[in-house]
Parts: structure tokens; C-alpha cells; sequence
């Protein structure tokens, strides 16, 4: 597959050229598996090129696809390489929140520190969002403390 077989105009349908508005929302379950029918390929295809993708988008690539190739294998490979190019479906970046902390922010001192800021407001979000949950652990913590105090190490971590 070449730029050149890439769809023009940007993967969008051009408004109004089938005749009305463009639909609006994004592709769920249900619409992927109806776009793979129309494709004739297999769901988990079109679900991994299009899960989460704005309808519209989807309808003009489905549309590409339909006019480059009669093979629904290699409509496939089409719409599979679409979405890796344009970073879309299952190939769309990870929300910063949650991409891995474990080397993911640099090196050194400074990655440390900012890994520890990220494990940090999140725990903070979590428990934030969860008050009862933090209580029950922090009755659990308090527990668990008083009947093992040997297990928390030199000092019993008590001030």
C-alpha cells in the first residue's frame, strides 16, 4: 500500500457528497461489526481500525476502501494500515495518564522524581474519587499494624 492509495481529503467524507448531514458520534461495537459486513471482513478488523473513531471518518475510509479493492482481504490490510498511519482505533496513543511509569517520563534523578509525582496524583485522583475505600484501608492498614508489628522492619515504623 502506497500514500497514493490513501484516501484524498483527509479520510473524511466531503460534505453533503452522499446527499445529507454526517453523522455524528463515534463508532461503537455494534457499528464496526455492521461496517464489517459492508466490507466483508472480519469484526475484530474493524473494530481494531475503528473502535472509538468519529462515525464520519468511518464511513469515508469504509467508502475508500469499497472503491480501491473488491478483495475484503485486502480491504483488511487497507483499513488495518489506515488505522496505523493515522493512529487510530486500537493504534491511538494511551492517555498520558495512563502510559506505564516505569520508564516512561526520561532518565535519571529527575525521571524518579517525575514517576513518583505521576504514581502520586494518581493515587491522589483514586482516592479523591473512593473516600470510603480509603477509610476501610486505613482501617485495615491500622489493623494490621497492631497485630504484625514485627513485620514492619528496625523501629517498628513507629514514631
Amino acid at each position: 500500500m502506497t500514500d497514493q492509495s490513501l484516501p484524498r481529503g483527509g479520510d473524511h467524507p466531503q460534505p453533503g457528497a452522499q446527499g445529507g448531514a454526517l453523522p455524528q458520534g463515534v463508532a461503537d461495537a455494534a457499528f464496526c461489526e455492521v461496517v464489517a459486513g459492508e466490507l466483508g471482513i472480519k469484526p475484530t478488523s474493524a473494530k481494531t481500525a475503528f473502535l472509538d473513531e468519529p462515525v464520519a471518518r468511518v464511513i469515508g475510509v469504509v467508502s475508500w476502501a469499497k472503491e480501491e479493492s473488491q478483495d475484503p482481504r485486502e480491504r483488511a490490510r487497507m483499513v488495518i494500515a489506515w488505522a496505523k498511519k493515522r493512529r487510530a482505533g486500537a493504534f491511538r496513543p494511551i492517555p498520558e495518564e495512563y502510559v506505564s511509569l516505569a520508564g516512561s517520563v526520561g532518565g535519571g534523578e529527575e525521571a524518579h522524581r517525575r514517576e513518583n509525582e505521576a504514581l502520586a496524583t494518581l493515587l491522589a485522583r483514586y482516592w479523591h474519587e473512593n473516600p470510603r475505600r480509603l477509610a476501610r484501608v486505613l482501617d485495615e492498614l491500622e489493623i494490621w499494624i497492631n497485630v504484625f508489628p514485627e513485620r514492619l522492619g528496625p523501629g517498628n515504623g513507629r514514631s
